[in-house]
């Protein structure tokens, strides 16, 4: 979302980088806000751009996954960060916290997600007693990403070159531009650095 106004500060005290990045040249300053209007023209807020997972090449908000995980009766707080994968980009990962003598399974609650938001639904779940919050008492979301990320492991030699194997073959099928245009496969400059290194290892190894 772009806003312009007299109550819309001018910039970043002695900070022009800052401000370059922010404003466009027309002086609209990017709130790093995504939303979205309806039919009845009102605004509703989806989350921060800088929150919103890529897997494979598709945005996902976390608050519309926050939203549906919300919505199963056992759940009493969710949050949805997104962690690094070597062949996705970013995986789904979800934490939750559970109602009072309420109980649910992993495997359960993904399903739910499943059922109402297909691909987005989280490929990971951590429940928790209670979630972190920051200084200002909202959820500490940078926190909840480390441990998501901590969960992560490196991949066998052997899964990353079946990866990268797999990864290229379907970038040669897709080279055409008319086979991008109708695929929703990740572009070249969207695939993450850890997975361009290993394309470009198997290539040389191949040479």
């Amino acid at each position: 979302m772009w806003i312009k106004g007299p109550l819309v500060m001018t910039g970043y005290w002695d900070n022009l980088k800052a401000t370059s990045d922010t404003f466009d040249d027309d002086m609209y300053m990017d709130t790093g806000d995504v939303v979205h209007a309806d039919a009845d023209s009102y605004v509703w807020f989806a989350g921060r751009q800088k929150q919103i997972i890529v897997h494979d090449g598709s945005n996902i908000s976390p608050l519309e996954v926050e939203d549906v995980l919300m919505g199963h009766e056992a759940v009493d707080a969710a949050a949805v960060v997104g962690v690094p994968d070597i062949v996705h980009g970013e995986n789904v990962h979800a934490f939750c916290t559970l109602k009072d003598g309420k109980d649910v399974s992993e495997a359960e609650l993904i399903k739910h997600a499943q059922q109402q938001i297909g691909y987005k639904a989280p490929e990971k779940i951590t429940f928790l007693d209670a979630m972190p919050l920051n200084p200002t008492g909202k959820m500490d979301r940078a926190a909840l990403k480390n441990i998501g990320t901590e969960d992560t492991t490196t991949l066998p030699p052997m899964v990353q070159k079946m990866a990268r194997k797999w990864m290229r073959n379907v970038l040669m099928r897709r080279a055409s531009a008319e086979a991008r245009r109708r695929s929703s496969m990740v572009e070249m400059d969207q695939i993450s650095p850890e997975l361009l290194q290993l394309l470009e290892a198997d290539a040389e190894m191949d040479e």
